[in-house]
């Protein structure tokens, strides 16, 4: 009944904050690590250098990809027909195609005019490829998150970003200390879960 509903209902929520919590956790840990290691043994330039590029990245990946996601999970779960669901996601994608130009449009802007000065113009393209990427992933999971099916994605989520940190932390204990190709698995990786999520 009603009440054997509501149980399995709740059930289903503490599974997915659980994984969602988890993959997350281990996914900040592994990239804290890895910030750690190039604080320890690249030193302050390189650790103000890579700050610099992520805030830079993030800041692009706001206007590029973000928004999308909290919002079309809440419209694609009032939609009861395929049709208005197929309809709805044409009009996100296009949205977030907009997006998406202006996102590259800041890009180009911050490398041609910032990129130098305070970080490797490479090292900026580098996490900002990876933070869209990220980003972008997000909206393409709205139909698993929609379902309250977010298991697969945390755990694609949690992949891609570990490996390319387990992979930078690698490179720099192996000897690479140039920034753009230690960093060199981050791009990859969000090139990789954007894939990933799309076919999800």
């Amino acid at each position: 009944g009603a009440r054997a509903q509501a149980g399995v209902c709740s059930m289903l929520v503490i599974k997915n904050a659980f994984w969602l919590s988890v993959c997350r956790f281990a996914a900040d840990f592994s990239s804290l690590v890895l910030f750690t290691f190039i604080s320890r043994d690249l030193g302050p330039a390189s650790t103000g250098e890579y700050s610099y590029a992520f805030a830079l990245g993030a800041f692009i990946a706001i206007f590029a990809a973000s928004g999308l996601d909290q919002y079309g999970v809440r419209q694609y779960m009032r939609l009861t027909t395929d049709e208005e669901r197929a309809s709805c996601w044409r009009s996100m994608l296009v949205a977030q195609a907009l997006q998406l130009v202006m996102g590259l449009g800041l890009l180009g802007l911050a490398i041609a005019y910032l990129g130098g000065r305070n970080a490797d113009p490479l090292v900026i393209l580098e996490l900002t490829v990876f933070l869209v990427g990220w980003g972008l992933s997000r909206t393409f999971f709205i139909p698993a998150s929609a379902r309250q099916a977010m298991a697969v994605p945390a755990f694609i989520e949690l992949g891609c970003r570990a490996i390319a940190a387990l992979i930078s932390l690698l490179l720099l204990l192996g000897g690479v200390h140039s920034m753009p190709l230690m960093l060199l698995p981050f791009p990859i990786a969000g090139v990789i879960l954007m894939g990933l999520s799309m076919r999800n």
